[in-house]
């Protein structure tokens, strides 16, 4: 069984938003509001064992799921905050004076979950909207998903794995008042795939979504796009592999007390903050 060990993501980049926001009288009326989704689907396309490509497992290749699920949900707000800067993961939703915030997530799989073949598919999402007001009023949700699949080739031939990742997301947020008011949000994939402990050489690894998007000079924003990634990997000969994906998604609004001068900053990087990876049992 495979144990799960905090690690940042080669290359995973940082996004801080940072908004400064001024506050004043008569906000008594004054909303702020975001929402984000994103959905993946992983589609097993075929494999090649160097006799040609084929949609059939190879004999003597184990590949099978291994512990996909939605990340569980923080116990409080003081935790939440704890874990945004820190290797533990949890998702949450967490809002003050007259604000709101829900998320919701899920994992599924087709196919044979203990030996996956050509046309099998991983599935997840990630969604999420808030609000903030009246003045003084917060709101944070972060939905977090992990996908996770095992490739053990006990054969006699390096095998080439071949995926694709289809992906659809959305972003939208709005304020009434650009100078007082701050909205945000922001979705990512990122997929790894290692042979531990090689953490630092990854076989293949990229982000497929990494958007973010937040209220500034224009007091609201809505942007979506879909589209197909392809991913291939060699399984080298008595090694595991690991293949794990990330889908998430993070939203924040905030407006702030009356006459107060207020910086807010958010580390909003989804899979860049600092998701689990899993290394073999000692």
């Amino acid at each position: 069984m495979n144990l799960r060990q905090n690690a940042f993501p080669a290359g995973a980049p940082a996004l801080l938003v940072a908004a400064c926001l001024v506050g004043f009288g008569g906000q008594a009326h004054a909303i702020a509001t975001y929402s984000a989704s994103i959905t993946s689907t992983v589609t097993v396309s075929g494999f090649n064992d160097g006799s040609g490509f084929s949609t059939a497992l190879p004999s003597g290749l184990l590949f099978y799921n291994d512990g996909s699920a939605v990340e569980p949900d923080a116990p409080d707000r003081a935790t939440f905050n704890a874990l945004l800067d820190t290797p533990s993961e949890m998702s949450g939703a967490f809002w003050t004076n007259s604000g709101f915030a829900s998320k919701t997530g899920s994992v599924s799989l087709t196919g044979n979950a203990s030996a996956l073949s050509g046309g099998d598919t991983l599935n997840q999402a990630a969604s999420l909207n808030g609000g903030a007001g009246p003045a003084g009023g917060e709101s944070i949700a972060r939905q977090l998903t992990n996908g996770f699949l095992t490739l053990e080739n006990t054969t006699g031939n390096a095998i080439t794995v071949f995926m694709t990742v289809d992906y659809v997301w959305s972003l939208a947020a709005s304020v009434s008042d650009t100078l007082s008011e701050f909205a945000g949000s922001y979705v990512s994939i990122y997929y790894e795939a290692y042979v531990p402990p090689g953490f630092q050489n990854p076989l293949s690894a990229d982000f497929i979504v990494d958007e973010a998007r937040e209220t500034g000079p224009q007091a609201s924003y809505s942007d979506g796009s879909s589209g197909t990634y392809a991913i291939s990997f060699t399984v080298p000969v008595g090694e595991t592999v690991y293949f794990d994906i990330f889908v998430d998604a993070t939203g924040l609004a905030y407006i702030p007390e009356p006459t107060t001068l207020t910086l807010f900053g958010l580390v909003l990087t989804g899979l860049g903050l600092m998701r689990r990876r899993r290394s073999p049992a000692a």
